[in-house]
């Protein structure tokens, strides 16, 4: 995977979550943040300006180093375990 498909990958997934936060605390009668909405967008324009920018980060077609892949499962991780403990004890 190139160093560009990465960070396009991660904001849209982040957005994505961010997304589901919000579609679900409208969804349950409560009011979305707009802290939410917000984030949100700054990662989905953050994801697309990754994939339309001709140069965003050094090397963009170089292959992502192995370490980049280890850290985002990390943190896909603990964000969705978070948002899990927050479902459970919230809902």
């Amino acid at each position: 995977m190139k160093r560009r498909s990465f960070f396009v990958a991660t904001f849209l997934l982040s957005g994505i979550i961010f997304a589901g936060i919000t579609a679900r605390s409208i969804r349950t009668g409560g009011s979305a943040s707009y802290l939410y909405a917000v984030v949100t967008m700054i990662h989905l324009a953050t994801a697309s300006a990754y994939q339309l920018h001709p140069k965003p980060i050094a090397d963009p077609d170089d292959p992502a180093p192995r370490e980049w892949f280890e850290l985002a499962g990390l943190i896909a991780v603990v964000l969705l375990g978070s948002t899990l403990l927050l479902f459970v004890v919230v809902g």
